[in-house]
């Protein structure tokens, strides 16, 4: 039960997070990453699981997120500027830097998505 409570919540939230995408330049990429989550979270409520997918999309984040490397690397070397001091992103970095925070937010769900699997014993 409580694996359904969790699977709904974190469907839920990546829902918003596909939501809140639309006015972004690039949120078609966004939308479709974080609702795929949603609905990989989402249809557990109906006894579905699918770890072909969730692997799927962990290996595309995972690869999107090491392209963030150099750009992160850059960010840490200029002494980690402000990355929240406008929704508004006024340098290159906070773009960067934020993609980045989010892939890495997908990819740990996705890490986690398989504890939401019931064993053969429950």
């Amino acid at each position: 039960m409580i694996q359904k409570l969790i699977a709904t919540f974190v469907g839920f939230i990546f829902g918003l997070f596909a939501y809140f995408q639309w006015n972004d330049p690039d949120g078609w990429k966004w939308m479709l990453a974080y609702g795929l989550v949603a609905v990989l979270y989402l249809i557990t409520l109906f006894d579905i699981y699918s770890l072909k997918a969730s692997r799927l999309i962990l290996i595309t984040a995972s690869c999107t997120a090491a392209l963030y490397f150099p750009d992160i690397i850059d960010w840490f070397q200029k002494g980690m500027p402000s990355i929240v001091e406008s929704m508004k992103a006024q340098s290159p970095h906070v773009e960067f830097v934020r993609e980045f925070l989010g892939l890495i937010i997908l990819i740990i769900s996705l890490v986690l998505y398989p504890k939401l699997i019931p064993s053969d014993d429950d």
